[in-house]
């Protein structure tokens, strides 16, 4: 196996690592951990404010205090389109027009972007929040390409990804690293799902367009509704000939944002006919994960391409957990996971598909 160009950077060296992220995010927590295992020695900087711009906004005003002083390495992580800028130019001085030049052959000091997403691509693809081709879309391609060209090394967390990012941000692909998610597994206690009748089917997350929260919200109220009964769904259909007939007892667990769904949608996961939690601590999500008997991953979402490049991170915290689990049949999944037992695939953009393949697991 060809030997991780990130852990051959870091090695034995002095290492200061800056994200736009909060300490407790399961990418902070990965590459502290691997920094800690293979660097001399490692300082962490990172934010605890609710948005990607107040954190960024944060981390600028804190930078200043931050000394570069005997570092061989900065790993600027999240969001490094952000701040990368302003990293450089205190780190390197009066050097920092070079490094913008692309002059890097003499600098001891290396830069590593973590490039968790494309900022381009989130606010114009995903959250449409900018104008494609507009101003501000063009404002965020260029943090995107300038990241890309000022960094010695890139990070991604799919190959899919870099792929991407290579080709719309001008890079190199020789440039980019593929560093998959990991979830710390020393945080959970592993436990097995208690056997009862009720079978339980999970899902958490943010909301964020690209999962397809709407996908699992049809996908729950199919299941509930089409047998006239709440929380009763009959799988008969999918046992074999010599087994009896029976219906199985389920109960749908939505956690997280319904904010991307319609009001009907809404409507279905707070009115009681499903388990729904606004927000729960971590203890209490993993709790929730382990009495589990499907826990679904996506991203379901078929009409953006940033959710056939991204795995989702829940899916790592299942697998730590063992947990079987429903994946959408993306590019990105297929990279690191295969259909089995546990690792179930489904089309992307359809409740009716998706409420099928639950079915079918539950036997």
């Amino acid at each position: 196996m060809t030997e991780s160009r990130f852990k051959s950077l870091i090695k034995a060296k002095n290492v200061v690592y800056i994200t736009v992220k909060n300490k407790d995010y399961i990418r902070t927590r990965q590459l502290e951990r691997i920094l800690s295992e293979n660097a001399a020695s490692v300082r962490v900087y990172s934010s605890e404010k609710k948005t990607p711009l107040k954190r960024a906004l944060n981390i600028r005003r804190r930078l200043g205090k931050i000394s570069f002083e005997g570092v061989d390495v900065i790993v600027v992580g999240f969001l490094p389109q952000l701040i990368l800028d302003k990293v450089i130019d205190i780190a390197f001085g009066d050097r920092a027009v070079d490094i913008a030049a692309g002059k890097r052959d003499s600098f001891k000091l290396q830069v590593v972007a973590d490039m968790f997403l494309s900022l381009y691509d989130t606010v114009v693809w995903d959250r449409k929040l900018v104008r494609p081709g507009g101003l501000l879309a063009r404002f965020c391609k260029e943090l995107d390409r300038r990241t890309v060209e000022e960094a010695d090394l890139v990070l991604t967390d799919t190959r899919a990804d870099a792929d991407y990012f290579a080709k719309e941000f001008e890079g190199e692909r020789e440039k980019f690293e593929v560093l998959y998610l990991e979830a710390e597994i020393d945080c959970y206690d592993k436990k097995e799902a208690e056997s009862t009748e009720v079978k339980r089917v999970l899902y958490f997350g943010t909301g964020l367009p690209l999962q397809g929260t709407d996908i699992v919200a049809d996908a729950f109220r199919i299941l509930i509704s089409e047998n006239n009964s709440v929380n009763v769904v009959h799988i008969s259909d999918y046992l074999s000939e010599n087994k009896k007939d029976i219906c199985c007892e389920i109960k749908c667990i939505f956690i997280g944002s319904t904010k991307y769904m319609s009001k009907e949608q809404q409507s279905f996961i707070t009115s009681g006919q499903v388990e729904y939690h606004e927000w729960l601590t971590e203890p209490e999500l993993i709790e929730q994960i382990e009495k589990a008997d499907i826990c679904l991953a996506g991203h379901f979402k078929a009409e953006i391409d940033k959710a056939d490049r991204t795995i989702p991170g829940k899916a790592f915290i299942y697998e730590a957990l063992g947990k079987k689990m429903i994946l959408a049949d993306t590019t990105a999944n297929r990279e690191i996971f295969k259909p089995d037992d546990r690792h179930i695939f489904v089309r992307r953009g359809s409740g009716e598909a998706l409420s099928e393949c639950i079915r079918k697991s539950l036997v």
